[in-house]
């Protein structure tokens, strides 16, 4: 996937746009199983990984939020 590809070659610019995109699938594997996250870790490329886990708090952090919301008594 393209979010592969920047992910393996460093391209943190890259990755922070495909990541904006609402219908990216971030969680696809390779036939090996490899991740866009596993592969940025692979490659040594940290300033991808801290981001990427950035990202990842801020959607847990977003679904328990939609989650007290849609919990709270009328």
């Amino acid at each position: 996937t393209p979010l592969m590809v920047a992910c393996h070659h460093g391209l943190l610019e890259v990755v922070q746009l495909l990541m904006e995109q609402e219908d990216l699938q971030v969680n696809l594997r390779r036939f090996n199983g490899e991740t866009a996250f596993f592969i940025a870790c692979w490659m040594g490329h940290v300033e991808i990984v801290r981001y990427m886990m950035q990202m990842r708090m801020q959607m847990r952090r977003q679904g328990e939020q939609l989650k007290q919301v849609r919990l709270k008594p009328q």
